[in-house]
């Protein structure tokens, strides 16, 4: 465990008190080059296990941060999810760079799905002492513009999810283990649906009835209020540099307060 590389990297150029993290919606929405006092570590493919990791590690070492904004969308709390966000070989690989910060729990996970794995990665973090040093904070995240363009070829291949309403059990163990984690460390949570295109709206009513079902306390904030021109998605599911740095710049022109009132989803 190396806690004085975390130290190092993990601290922001700039002032935050505002940190975003969850996957690749989250990642690409928002450019904290054009916010003031918010970073965005969020990274394509995180599940909620390590989104949980994410947020102690930065907490810990910047302990101004008192808003944490997660993104949420129905791919993120559908049964299966964890399958491959989790146990497959490319998510694997990112294991390492959390193992520090796991708490009984996280270990008891993993040793009873993964054992080997677990022990294997604990000791490549152990030895990949300088490995943060090159990467910095972006080995963990951060802003990515998408400057590609395949909207109407994932119109056309999407198909409605026939389990939409059948939910992770453990990404709802991790979001609750991030909500208490909020409260106890006086931390306002707030979930976001960054914006989609209208072919994914139906299977965003999910995400409604998951918050009003399990965090109907905690504030949830629809982007998607805004419908953003097609101009403005890279797919359907994540926006382009131009959509990015017209929601970026709203946010920062209008400020978070009157933002999230505004699209706030009740």
């Amino acid at each position: 465990m190396n806690p004085i590389i975390f130290k190092i990297t993990a601290v922001p150029d700039k002032k935050a008190n505002k940190l975003i993290i969850g996957d690749s919606r989250a990642e690409q929405s928002f450019n904290d080059n054009l916010l003031n006092n918010t970073w965005n570590l969020a990274m394509g493919g995180d599940s909620y296990f390590y989104t949980f990791q994410k947020l102690k590690i930065y907490h810990r070492f910047n302990p101004k941060i008192d808003t944490v904004i997660i993104s949420i969308g129905g791919h993120n709390i559908r049964r299966g999810i964890v399958d491959h966000w989790l146990f497959d070989d490319s998510h694997l690989l990112r294991m390492k760079l959390y193992v520090p910060f796991f708490d009984w729990d996280d270990y008891n996970f993993w040793f009873e799905h993964k054992p080997k794995i677990m022990i294997r990665k604990w000791f490549a973090q152990s030895t990949n002492f300088f490995y943060y040093f090159g990467k910095k904070d972006k080995s963990l995240g951060g802003f990515r513009g998408n400057r590609t363009s395949h909207l109407q070829a994932s119109i056309d291949n999407y198909i409605l999810p026939e389990n939409l309403f059948e939910y992770s059990p453990l990404h709802l163990e991790y979001l609750n283990k991030i909500d208490k984690y909020c409260k106890n460390h006086d931390l306002k949570l707030i979930f976001v649906s960054t914006p989609v295109h209208e072919t994914l709206l139906e299977e965003q009513k999910t995400v409604h009835k998951f918050h009003k079902q399990y965090f109907s306390e905690v504030p949830i904030v629809d982007f998607n209020k805004m419908a953003l021109p097609d101009s403005c998605f890279a797919d359907i599911g994540h926006l382009n540099t131009i959509g990015s740095s017209y929601l970026s710049k709203r946010i920062n022109s209008e400020g978070w307060k009157k933002v999230i009132e505004t699209n706030l989803h009740y």
